[in-house]
């Protein structure tokens, strides 16, 4: 499933229209619109918008296929909430070349790194 599928699977979870879901993680709503025709693709504003502003979405589902969309989300399976952050980052860190993969994830990470050599330069 793609980004543009998870959006509207969001936006029945929210029972949002698209102007709704642009206001809950402020975007405009033709930023919605435009990644919902495929005309341009989820940047790391709607990205983020999701992460910051929809809590109940597992943010390991937006970026993989293969965990539940919800993080509360009862299947009988161990959810992302069953699990405490420095068990997340581990698992992260010994899956590091799967999550490099995803565009997303690996913009965010170049994007972090850019960040923090420009906080050590300024200090410097």
């Amino acid at each position: 499933m793609d980004i543009k599928e998870k959006i509207k699977e969001i936006l029945k979870f929210y029972n949002l229209k698209q102007k709704g879901f642009a206001e809950k993680i402020g975007i405009t709503p033709q930023m919605v619109s435009d990644v919902l025709t495929g005309k341009k693709n989820a940047g790391d504003k709607i990205i983020n918008g999701i992460l910051d502003n929809c809590q109940e979405i597992n943010p390991l589902w937006l970026f993989r296929d293969s965990e539940c969309m919800l993080i509360n989300d009862v299947n009988g399976k161990k959810q992302l909430s069953d699990f405490s952050e420095e068990e997340i980052a581990l698992y992260i860190v010994n899956n590091e070349s799967k999550f490099m993969e995803i565009p997303i994830f690996s913009n965010m990470v170049e994007k972090i790194a850019a960040l923090k050599a420009i906080d050590i330069l300024n200090k410097a």
